[in-house]
């Protein structure tokens, strides 16, 4: 069989292209044809760093920079859209939906999956196809504002998602789906993210590029609002431990977050090392993973740092990384959930949060657990392959 993956945007740092990567890896040591197609792609990022699958580009006006006007376009539309991109991208998908159609029909794919928010400006697809949600949109689009344009929005997903069939990579986000935009539950299944452990760990034996202190904490993701790293620094501050903290990612809040360390005192303590192409040796060395998000889909820094032999700690929000710590028996290790996670909490209840993840922090330094690694097999690619190899898409029009 032949299978695409659209996912839009190319480059290495994030879950979604990894994940895809390590599927596609599968499928062609399967015997069958995988691409991933995509219309832009980050600029340090090379194509030939796509271990598995063949990289193809697809021009889509506005959205890919192949042409002065379209990558003009592109930019104004980002410019001005700011919150509005989502609806903008829905109503520029009649453009856009015919392009992509006609590179899939003279490639003649079997399987076609799109992924995530990628999905928005081609929604209109008339071939049989499958989304794949890596995100909770709820809770990484809406937030817990109340407004027109929030309404608007939800209307939007609620409208694109009807009646497709959806695999999604944490059972958090299948339930939101549910819950939030009125999926049918027999449209969506979870299929999770897989990751190859053979390669993690030959991965992991490599030297750090970047100098690290002897012993220390670990946090890695994009430095934005719902990653939550000026909640993890001020734990970090509170808690008082030896060692030092190193936060792996870049982000446009670097700058914000390193005045915090710097009111919080542990300025000389805290340090971003920026993205890292290879981020397993970091992981194999540290003392353990914290992640303090306020939303994750499934968190594959999580599953990496577990495979890495390496514990996690983390905030229990709404999906993902209490899906995996509780599988591998680290349930204890998940920082207080309010029962309103969904809505906005008093900076009270966020002190709780924060004081909560700096007790989790000294118990973990005095006593570091043990976990159950041999649970993380549920994650190998054979396993979730299969969902792939199985998929129906002949509803999904």
């Amino acid at each position: 069989m032949k299978f695409a993956f659209v996912v839009g945007f190319l480059g290495a740092a994030g879950g979604l292209n990894r994940s895809t990567q390590v599927l596609a890896k599968y499928l062609i040591a399967q015997g069958h044809e995988a691409d991933i197609l995509y219309w832009d792609c980050a600029r340090r990022f090379d194509v030939r760093d796509v271990i598995a699958g063949r990289p193809c580009p697809v021009n889509i006006f506005g959205l890919s920079r192949h042409s002065l006007i379209s990558n003009i376009v592109r930019k104004l539309m980002k410019i001005l859209s700011g919150r509005c991109r989502h609806v903008l991208a829905f109503y520029y998908a009649y453009l856009a939906s015919p392009i992509l159609q006609r590179f899939l029909l003279r490639h003649a794919y079997d399987r076609i999956f799109i992924q995530d928010q990628h999905y928005i400006p081609v929604h209109r697809l008339k071939l049989p196809h499958t989304v794949v949600i890596h995100s909770n949109w709820q809770h990484a689009y809406l937030r817990h504002r109340l407004n027109i344009l929030n309404t608007i929005k939800k209307k939007i997903y609620s409208r694109l998602l009807a009646n497709k069939n959806i695999y999604t990579v944490s059972q958090g986000v299948r339930d939101n789906l549910i819950r939030c935009f009125a999926v049918p539950a027999d449209n969506v299944v979870c299929t999770y993210n897989p990751i190859d452990f053979d390669h993690l760990l030959s991965m992991a034996d490599r030297e750090p590029a970047t100098a690290l202190p002897p012993t220390y904490w670990l946090a890695a993701g994009r430095l934005n609002e719902l990653k939550r790293f000026d909640r993890l620094i001020k734990a970090y501050a509170m808690a008082q431990v030896p060692d030092d903290l190193v936060i792996m990612g870049t982000g446009r809040l670097q700058a914000q977050l390193q005045t915090i360390a710097r009111q919080c005192g542990v300025q000389q303590r805290v340090h971003f090392i920026g993205f890292q192409s290879n981020p397993m040796p970091y992981y194999r060395r540290a003392r353990a993973l914290i992640v303090a998000s306020d939303c994750e889909g499934f968190s594959l820094v999580v599953l990496e740092s577990l495979a890495c032999g390496t514990a996690v700690i983390a905030t229990d929000c709404p999906s993902g990384p209490g899906e995996i710590l509780r599988l591998v028996g680290l349930d204890a290790w998940l920082v207080f959930k309010p029962q309103d996670w969904d809505q906005p909490w008093p900076q009270e209840k966020e002190d709780k949060i924060v004081s909560s993840l700096a007790e989790k922090i000294r118990l973990f330094d005095r006593q570091p657990p043990s976990f159950e690694a041999a649970a993380l097999r549920c994650f190998e690619p054979a396993r979730v392959g299969s969902y792939y190899l199985q998929s129906d898409c002949s509803t999904a029009t």
